[in-house]
């Protein structure tokens, strides 16, 4: 007589039986809660798709204000602190892959193109390929004759082909 058969239970069906008590339990999470009153007015929470409202309908934030950073307007800067002015067709804010094609493709149309990015040096990463234009690495390499300066064109031409 096997170990099986003394104990009335095989190991894959005990097992089985684990797996199907860890999903119920995990169901118990999304059962629906008691309607919690929001900070801000009358609202359920439930009413509110989970978030509390801020004062101004906006849904709360991270913040004291109940806001998310990008819904605060920043500071106007002083006109006497405004140093240039740039006119441009097209602004791309980041300078990743999504950046690159981006100001590749406007300036291939034509269009005057300035693009941002809070980085100090340009970079890219996509999956395990990092490049970087214009690094001080690159420069110091171009100084020494031991890297020939690369055509940017040419190598995010060559990112939106792969990709």
């Amino acid at each position: 007589m096997t170990n099986e058969q003394n104990s009335g239970i095989s190991r894959r069906a005990f097992l089985g039986l684990g797996a199907t008590a860890a999903a119920v339990a995990g169901l118990a999470g999304c059962a629906p809660q008691t309607p919690v009153e929001s900070a801000a007015g009358g609202e359920t929470l439930s009413q509110t798709g989970g978030m509390p409202m801020a004062d101004n309908g906006a849904s709360a934030g991270p913040d004291t204000q109940g806001l998310h950073s990008w819904e605060i307007a920043p500071e106007p800067i002083p006109a006497d602190e405004i140093t240039a002015t740039e006119d441009t067709d097209v602004l791309v804010i980041g300078a990743g892959l999504g950046g690159c094609c981006a100001t590749l493709a406007a300036l291939e149309e034509g269009a005057k193109v300035i693009t941002i990015d809070k980085n100090s040096e340009q970079a890219i990463a996509r999956g395990v390929h990092i490049a970087g234009f214009h690094t001080k690495v690159q420069a110091d390499l171009v100084k020494q004759g031991l890297l020939e300066e690369p055509d940017y064109v040419h190598v995010v031409r060559r990112w939106i082909n792969w990709a």
